[in-house]
């Protein structure tokens, strides 16, 4: 059993290492010639839980090449995976189920989402990641980026707010049927709408290139229209009391709006001809 002392001299020694390959090979990664497990204690702290924390910097752990390195039992909260190498992560068996906070940019996702925490997550370039917001953790995808997730469940009851559909795949939602109905500054870029917005939060939402939206100011959650963005958006009734503070209504349409409706809003709407 390796003595701390002699990890800490083993793990001194390595950065030294890494720290001149890198200054000889700056766009190149290293395959250690270690076994995973001395090498799993060298690059990271065992924690008071259980769990390893890593132990080297960003600049330096990144050049590593992971392959068939195991990050069981791994806290990767906060950590961000961008220009990592092989990188291969099993979501049910890092430490806490959780990925909050976790960017995981050039990840391979080995395993299921089930139960797993990804508020805060960036799934942008990572691969394989499948998520059924019926079974993630507390059905929270709070201030979630899907770029790139293949969506295989409902909505239905679940947490979205900051949440960015951007490049997401099969993502249907019915605004009536998620948590307190409020979609509050989230990007639904290629989201299919399946409900009407009638009593729905959409405070700071930008509905551009989503599908199928029809938005009746008179009807939405408080008449409050404030810093949406409605490109593609047909609107559906008149926009009195309403309240369009910062709205962006260029590239949205309507078939019954009046020459009073844009004054009242004071942006670009297409009128379509009755």
């Amino acid at each position: 059993m390796m003595t701390q002392d002699y990890i800490i001299n083993l793990r001194y020694s390595l950065i030294k290492y890494l720290q001149q390959y890198k200054k000889e090979y700056p766009n190149s990664y290293l395959k250690l010639q270690l076994q995973p497990e001395v090498l799993k204690n060298i690059i990271f702290d065992i924690t008071e839980t259980g769990s390893y924390k890593m132990a080297l910097p960003n600049s330096l752990w990144k050049i590593i090449d992971f392959d068939e390195f195991s990050w069981n039992n791994v806290d990767v909260e906060w950590m961000d995976f961008k220009g990592s190498k092989n990188v291969q992560l099993n979501p049910q068996l890092v430490y806490g189920k959780s990925l909050y906070h976790t960017k995981l940019a050039n990840v391979k996702l080995i395993g299921s989402l089930d139960n797993v925490i990804v508020i805060y997550t960036d799934f942008t370039d990572s691969i394989g990641a499948k998520l059924n917001p019926q079974t993630i953790y507390g059905k929270n995808l709070t201030k979630t980026k899907l770029s790139g997730v293949k969506i295989i469940g409902s909505f239905d009851n679940t947490k979205i707010g900051y949440t960015d559909f951007t490049d997401s795949k099969n993502a249907q939602i019915n605004p009536q049927n998620i948590y307190k109905k409020s979609m509050y500054f989230t990007i639904l870029n290629g989201v299919r709408i399946l409900g009407p917005l009638d009593g729905v939060y959409i405070y700071g939402a930008d509905f551009t290139d989503s599908i199928g939206v029809k938005l009746n100011p008179q009807t939405i959650f408080g008449k409050d229209l404030s810093y949406t963005k409605l490109s593609g958006v047909e609107v559906i009734s008149n926009f009195t009391d309403a309240n369009t503070a910062f709205a962006d209504f260029t590239g949205s349409y309507s078939s019954i709006i009046t020459e009073e409706d844009i004054t009242i809003t004071n942006q670009k709407i297409k009128v379509k001809n009755k």
